[in-house]
């Protein structure tokens, strides 16, 4: 793709094709009244842009009149050929990239945790003070806008900000800013209209946009894609408009690159945000490959048109309909690798048959598009190429009769060479589990397609399962060596259970199986590799375990499972001699006096008593995987102690406007609203961390010069005592939503004896407290162990 085709594909306005055509703008107005097939313009806003490919072709028949020709224009010249001279002496709109991938100027790709700094600042008070009453939708779309320009145009960006530092007017930096963006992506072909979305912000004073610029020009390179996973958390986008996760991306474009050695053209027939086309940008040597898109929305194709030019290409994107197939756009299209994340319709229907569109496996029934757009995806690749499709994993084995024809005929032709099964709730916008299917056009030389289990890779971050780096580049590279053993560790890390399960399963027990792509038809009893030898006994396992020869799954459980009874007898001998420090406590009975030095108080009287922020001190939007200072929620108080925290994070800029509400070691949290259940108590390193909203921090006194007057580990068993959470109970049952206030639970009675008294009582049940906690760790390493051994054993994985 040449530098004029990336200017032809453009919008342009009347005065343009005059000054192309070398014309008055009032001919180009007579064009249109006078002559019925000249191109019919789009208006967005307030202004109309015709589509410069129409344009030219209708001036290339249209000769100059000789009369007004130049004596250097020779006979014959029509206007279309002035244009395009004009044309062809026009600057490249986009910056390219460097040859070789290398990060371009502004790049800030490597330094992530900068880049999150930024982004909870842009996210936090500037929105509000930017949005005003208008969307925080069109707030991102402006931050998009933004890193667009100060990448794409980094001259235009600096004159931006210098026009804003004199402006008292916000409303005239909005429109500058949507002017110069709506006019570069015309130069991009995509009509879009962000000068009247940002015109609906209302901004408190041009210093906050000014401080918004800045932070924006400081993100550089990377930003884009931060934002852009904004701009989706707010728009709230529906299965159809949703991006694909960027691992998911970047995990897809790594399977075609290790299909396909040189890849000149990437197409994606449904772009979303440009996810896909970027991430095959990543693994083109030096990004040179042709980049194009359709898609029917064009709201998100300007977002994917704004991605593509921020990593350096001008892509070739066009508004389709829905159903490309039914009137194709590309027919002359070869691509040498297709990624599409399609829109999914799960319905059934009984209908086999549909007349649009050409069908080579066969047609795909009325009413679930699943089949029609794996089909026109491999119709858009040359031969030998590779396109990778999401696929729902229902349709990998559904009953309908027109898709199992459809099977049959991929999978016997060779065409289908892997099926990846991915986690669960990678979308925001469906709970639909997905496969991602790496057809070869013209069919595979292998005999077996090979299943690639990734649904246990990931964490667990809110309502979504997020992939990580190393799981898409295990992914890849067990595809690339097609599950080899003996290869870069791939079976190996399935067997530790930190890597890709591989499966290759003949084209002929598929074709017995229905034809089914569904991997969990295919899964042998387990999703764990088969790596250990047949006949290898338990005992052997286990005795090999521990010299470290054995890297199966088994061989790993079966370490573990001394580890824990190493553990477990250590917490064993711990509590004994706990308990026979003690030996000598006696009953005295309940009439009995209290002991010398025994006293009863309340807690008010020892700890401060401190409930969380307000709900919007701390709001969602600020709560992220990336942010400095982890957030403590009810849900992360398990077993006395605080377990678990990795999505729920906070800048380091609100945590300091909420520091009355950061915990120290010693302090113990409990849940004031719901089940009250056990307190945790903060260990040091867990130090600054924040309270949240739904829970109360109890801090002991320590004024200086004074002993304390009560343990923390002491406190914290007798607040987990049944006693003490009945207490609590009955006075948080008086709300419909049972509530413990502060004021309430500073009343709450304690019976305390001496400090020394307190230590050795926290530390015998603290004992037994970790016996029993070993234990249950042996006893689940106990089930895992038989659960395994017994499905190898029972299944012939191993005999004895």
């Amino acid at each position: 793709m040449d530098n004029s085709g990336a200017v032809v594909r453009r919008w342009v306005t009347r005065s343009r094709i005059a000054d192309l055509a070398g014309v008055d703008r009032s001919a180009v107005t007579l064009w249109g009244k006078r002559h019925a097939d000249f191109p019919r313009p789009q208006r967005v806003g307030e202004g109309e842009f015709f589509w410069l490919p129409d344009v030219l072709i209708w001036l290339d028949g249209r000769a100059v009149p000789a009369r007004v020709r130049p004596a250097e224009e020779p006979a014959g010249t029509t206007y279309g050929a002035r244009a395009r001279g004009t044309l062809a002496a026009a600057p490249v709109l986009v910056q390219p990239t460097h040859r070789g991938g290398a990060p371009r100027t502004g790049d800030t790709s490597s330094r992530p945790g900068e880049n999150r700094r930024l982004i909870g600042e842009l996210m936090g008070s500037y929105a509000d003070r930017i949005a005003g009453a208008g969307s925080k939708v069109d707030y991102v779309c402006m931050l998009l806008a933004l890193n667009f320009l100060s990448v794409s145009r980094p001259e235009s960006a600096r004159k931006l900000r210098s026009f804003a530092t004199r402006q008292t007017d916000s409303g005239a930096i909005l429109d500058a800013v949507g002017r110069e963006t709506d006019e570069l992506l015309r130069g991009l072909g995509i009509l879009a209209g962000f000068r009247e979305e940002l015109l609906k912000l209302e901004p408190r004073s041009p210093t906050d946009l000014v401080a918004v610029m800045d932070r924006v020009s400081d993100l550089g390179g990377a930003g884009f894609g931060l934002i852009l996973d904004e701009y989706e958390a707010q728009a709230g986008l529906r299965s159809n408009e949703f991006f694909t996760p960027r691992v998911v991306a970047e995990t897809m474009a790594g399977l075609a690159a290790a299909a396909v050695p040189e890849i000149r053209m990437v197409y994606d027939p449904y772009a979303r945000g440009g996810e896909l086309l970027v991430a095959a940008l990543g693994q083109c040597p030096g990004g040179g490959a042709a980049v194009l898109g359709d898609s029917p929305a064009a709201g998100t194709l300007r977002v994917a048109a704004m991605n593509v030019a921020t990593h350096g290409r001008s892509p070739d994107l066009r508004i389709v309909s829905a159903r490309p197939w039914s009137n194709p756009r590309r027919a002359s299209l070869v691509a040498d690798v297709v990624l599409v994340n399609p829109p999914f319709n799960m319905r059934d229907t009984a209908l086999s048959e549909r007349v649009d569109g050409t069908w080579r496996f066969g047609a795909p029934p009325i009413g679930n598009d699943n089949f029609a757009w794996l089909q026109y995806a491999l119709d858009s690749v040359r031969p030998g190429g590779v396109a990778a499709v999401v696929m729902p994993n229902k349709a990998g084995n559904s009953t309908n009769a027109a898709e199992q024809t459809i099977r049959k005929e991929l999978v016997e032709q060779g065409v289908v060479e892997c099926v990846v099964a991915l986690p669960p709730q990678l979308f925001s916008g469906t709970p639909i589990p997905v496969s991602v299917w790496v057809l070869r056009a013209g069919g595979s030389a292998s005999d077996d397609v090979l299943f690639i289990d990734a649904r246990h890779l990931g964490e667990k971050r809110r309502a979504r399962r997020v992939l990580r780096d190393s799981d898409g580049d295990a992914v890849v590279e067990a595809y690339r060596t097609r599950g080899a053993e003996g290869e870069t560790g791939a079976v190996a890390a399935a067997a530790r259970g930190d890597g890709p399960h591989v499966q290759r399963v003949s084209r002929a027990i598929i074709s017995g199986r229905g034809h089914s792509l569904n991997l969990v038809d295919h899964a042998e009893g387990s999703t764990a590799p088969r790596t250990a030898g047949r006949g290898r006994t338990a005992r052997t396992l286990a005795n090999a375990s521990a010299g470290g020869s054995v890297t199966d799954e088994l061989g790993a459980l079966m370490h573990e499972l001394t580890r824990r009874r190493e553990d477990a007898q250590e917490a064993d001998e711990a509590a004994r001699a706990a308990l026979l420090d003690a030996a000598a406590v006696v009953d005295a009975g309940d009439d009995a006096p209290l002991p010398g030095g025994w006293r009863r108080t309340v807690l008010g009287e020892e700890c401060l008593v401190k409930p969380g922020p307000s709900y919007t001190r701390i709001p969602a939007r600020e709560r992220t995987p990336y942010g400095d200072v982890p957030v403590v929620f009810p849900r992360h108080l398990r077993d006395g102690r605080i377990r678990d925290i990795t999505d729920e994070k906070v800048p380091l800029r609100l945590a300091r406007e909420l520091e009355n509400f950061r915990l120290r070691p010693g302090d113990i949290v409990c849940v004031r609203s719901g089940a009250f259940g056990t307190p945790a108590l903060v260990d040091d390193s867990q130090d600054e961390w924040l309270c949240s909203t739904n829970l109360l921090r109890i801090r002991p006194m320590d004024e200086p010069g004074r002993e304390p007057g009560v343990d923390s580990r002491y406190l914290l068993a007798l607040m987990s005592s049944p006693r003490i959470v009945e207490w609590v109970a009955e006075r948080a049952a008086a709300t419909a939503v049972p509530t413990i206030s502060g004021d309430s639970l500073r009343r709450l009675p304690l019976l305390l004896p001496p400090l020394a008294e307190q230590r050795r009582i926290a530390a015998l049940l603290g004992a037994l407290d970790h016996q029993t906690a070993q234990h249950r760790e042996l006893a689940d390493a106990t089930s895992r162990t038989r659960a395994l051994l017994a499905e190898r054993l029972m299944y012939g994985h191993l005999t004895l």
